[in-house]
């Protein structure tokens, strides 16, 4: 009787060892809601094609180790992840790219957000990628051409050296150290009487937002503005 019941509290002890192999790490679920922020001034929103650009990752909270990854436009509003904590990043494709001289370049995104997942609950995240470098166009007016016979537009960054010609209607695209970065913008004409004229000026762009640089028929001169 002894023996039988040391058998039963073996095979008993052999069951539940089983149970908690089986039982495998503790999962919860995550909602994913994340879009583009529009540049700074700017009064329209991001589109679902801007926010399909975006290329999701998600690492272990050091940094160190990438967990999951979507390709841009791919990534699933809800997924199951294992009980802990994160660090999410969020980018477009061209986050890294430095773009020449001929090059007008695009909008870039990143962002990076912390998050914990906890276990047998829906887990909700919500936020928005800033632009993190800034765009300059330009505006001349309809009737530009008839004191004018050509124009050259010319954008430098001081940091750089990087040097875009820009076409009225056009916006070029530059990346910003700390924040912010200075350009040189300079309009050259030659008038109907093929008088060249020539218009500086500088601009501290700040990051994330967009610029016009527009023509004064009245002063003659060009005025650089945050688009709105």
């Amino acid at each position: 009787m002894i023996k039988r019941a040391c058998y039963l509290l073996v095979l008993c002890l052999a069951l539940a060892g089983c149970s908690s192999e089986e039982d495998g790490p503790l999962l919860g679920s995550l909602e994913l809601a994340v879009s583009l922020e529009a540049p700074v001034k700017v009064k329209a929103t991001a589109t679902r094609a801007m926010d399909a650009e975006l290329q999701l990752e998600i690492w272990s909270s050091d940094g160190a180790t990438l967990v999951r990854q979507f390709a841009p436009g791919a990534f699933a509003n809800r997924l199951t992840l294992e009980a802990g904590s994160y660090l999410l990043k969020a980018f477009t494709p061209n986050y890294t790219t430095s773009y020449s001289d001929t090059e007008l370049g695009e909008a870039k995104y990143y962002a990076e957000k912390p998050f914990t997942i906890e276990a047998d609950v829906v887990n909700r995240i919500s936020f928005s990628v800033p632009m993190i470098n800034t765009a300059v166009s330009l505006s001349l007016p309809s009737d530009f051409d008839t004191l004018f016979s050509s124009y050259s537009f010319t954008i430098k960054q001081q940091a750089t050296q990087r040097n875009v010609t820009l076409n009225a209607g056009a916006t070029a695209y530059f990346d910003c150290t700390a924040g912010e970065t200075d350009l040189l913008y300079t309009l050259m004409t030659i008038n109907s009487d093929n008088e060249p004229h020539s218009d500086s000026g500088n601009l501290t762009a700040q990051v994330g937002t967009l610029y016009h640089i527009t023509y004064n028929w009245q002063t003659r001169s060009l005025n650089p503005t945050q688009a709105e």
